[in-house]
């Protein structure tokens, strides 16, 4: 059993968690493919390296955001925890939220699958080994395999990333998790 040894909780902790605020909030509502949850894995992914380039491996939490029309902002954007560190626990509380949709123990696969990667020095080139990872999971899946053993990886690789970037996973996804429960029902403006 994989405990975190900040916040107490287990991956299977974490994933009961993030499957009791996502169906308080909806998000089971519907049905989503194996294709379309890996899509928004993806997307995860993507602003892992958004946030890189904007703000380098800092936590930009207490940072001043310009407002979408281009204007300056005046007062600092102090709830939504901004950064790296938070875009990472996004692609965990993703993947957890995976694992709830297709059946799969991760804390078991983890157990099970402890893959070590060799990091590039290259921000950009680790964060597209993500993307690999999971776009290897996806074609598993076409092929009629189970997914647990590439989201083990994917799991394995984003604590490797936080690891080598100073970023405590388990804090940032405690924060994460606080600041979404403030959230209103299904946030998201999706169609």
């Amino acid at each position: 059993m994989s405990t975190d040894t900040t916040t107490g909780k287990t991956l299977a902790a974490m994933t009961a968690e993030v499957q009791e605020h996502g169906r308080a909030d909806g998000w089971y509502d519907t049905a989503v493919s194996f294709g379309e949850a890996m899509a928004y894995l993806h997307s995860e992914v993507s602003e892992v390296l958004e946030a890189w380039r904007r703000w380098g491996t800092r936590d930009a939490t207490h940072d001043c955001r310009p407002y979408d029309d281009g204007g300056s902002c005046t007062q600092p954007h102090d709830q939504k925890p901004e950064g790296v560190g938070s875009e990472f626990a996004d692609v965990l509380i993703r993947l957890l939220d995976s694992c709830i949709r297709f059946g799969v123990d991760l804390e078991s696969e983890a157990a099970r699958e402890a893959p070590a990667y060799v990091l590039s020095g290259s921000f950009p080139e680790n964060v597209n080994t993500l993307h690999f990872l999971i776009a290897r999971a996806y074609m598993a899946r076409q092929m009629g395999e189970v997914p647990g053993p590439d989201f083990a990886c994917v799991y394995a690789f984003v604590r490797q990333c936080c690891t080598k970037y100073g970023i405590d996973l388990e804090a940032e996804y405690e924060r994460k998790m606080q600041f979404n429960r403030s959230r209103p029902h299904r946030h998201e403006k999706r169609p």
